[in-house]
């Protein structure tokens, strides 16, 4: 598990809001 992939994850959940 890297820190790019959760921030990854996070930044795909984010945009799901838009």
């Amino acid at each position: 598990s890297s820190s790019a992939e959760e921030t990854l994850r996070l930044w795909r959940t984010k945009r799901r809001t838009e």
